[in-house]
């Protein structure tokens, strides 16, 4: 039997899935859906970075509703203390989640929740 060469978009397809340069796909927030952070944008270079901002990385949340600005979801797992939070956020605490006014003031023109679909990524569980 003769080997075939893929097509360009075969290649395409298959770089972009599992090549280590693949790009973080932006979430899509609907209740039920798990979620942990993956990124954080940062304000000084506007632009994201990998990995959560210190002491958020550990906290997975599973989405409870989803406005046209706001996500509301619940802690289910992981420690997750935020830089103005004296303690760590209790499991089972819901927080309503929006993109914040300096990313908004940056970037007039993204669509609203455009920075939450990519410091979260979705996750089968948080168990």
């Amino acid at each position: 039997m003769k080997p075939t060469t893929p097509s360009p978009c075969v290649l395409a397809l298959a770089l972009t899935l599992c090549g280590p340069s693949a790009a973080h796909a932006d979430t899509v927030f609907k209740p039920g859906l798990f979620v942990r952070q993956t990124q954080h944008w940062d304000s000084k270079t506007n632009g994201f970075l990998p990995g959560a901002e210190e002491g958020e990385g550990d906290g997975c949340w599973q989405v409870e509703s989803v406005g046209a600005s706001e996500v509301k979801m619940k802690l289910v797992s992981g420690v997750f203390k935020p830089w103005w939070a004296d303690s760590a956020i209790e499991i089972g605490t819901s927080d309503t989640w929006f993109d914040n006014e300096v990313y908004r003031e940056t970037n007039p023109g993204a669509a609203p929740l455009s920075q939450l679909r990519k410091i979260f990524t979705p996750v089968a569980s948080c168990g």
